[in-house]
This record gives structure tokens, sequence and C-alpha cells, in this order.
């Protein structure tokens, strides 16, 4: 089912972090580089909905399934994006020397 953010080439998908391994939800953020200059950078307990909820909800609602995506709201820094432009995502997890960072994407743009 597409809904909102949901249209041809609208996101970028990653390979998949397990939870155990990028640890409490509490403690992640999410950063978005367009041209190495950092555009976003929010922590996840700042989502009006704890990930736990959302899951819970739409799980009720729509009867979420292995493989499925959820697509939630965007942090401050949204902006246009041009073919010959890069975009890195990183989930980063824990702070200081805890610290641990997962590439989820790096790419040229394609705009469409």
């Amino acid at each position: 089912m597409l809904k909102s953010k949901g249209f041809r080439n609208s996101a970028l998908v990653s390979p998949f972090v397990p939870p155990e391994s990028a640890g409490p939800w509490e403690d992640l953020s999410i950063s978005l580089r367009l041209n190495d200059r950092l555009v976003q950078h929010s922590p996840v307990s700042k989502m009006t909905f704890s990930p736990a909820f959302l899951v819970h909800y739409l799980s009720y609602i729509y009867g979420l399934r292995e493989g499925d995506l959820v697509f939630t709201g965007t942090p401050a820094g949204v902006g246009p994006v041009h073919p010959s432009d890069r975009l890195e995502a990183v989930l980063e997890s824990g702070k200081g020397n805890e610290a641990k960072h997962y590439t989820l994407a790096t790419l040229p743009a394609t705009v469409i």
C-alpha cells in the first residue's frame, strides 16, 4: 500500500540494521548529508511517536508484515536535490567513545 511518502524514486532504502546492533532507539539519531554538507540531523527520541508505538499501531491498523517499510516525518532541512548531487544517510548510535555510525546509503542523486 502506498501512502503519502511512497511515490516512486522518493526515498533512500538501506540494508537492514538489526535493533540489537544499533542499540536502544532512544540513543539513535539520523543524519543526511548533501554534497558533504549536513542538511538534516535529528535524534530519534524527538519523534512525535516512538518507533515501538508506530509499529504497534500500524500493525494493528494495517497488519504489517516482515519487509514492510514505514516512512515517518522528515526533520528540518528539506530542500531541492539536483542530478549531480551526492546524498549520504547515516544512522548514529550511542555517544562519545561508544558511538557507532552506520552509513545507510551513499549515492549520486537520481532526479526523475
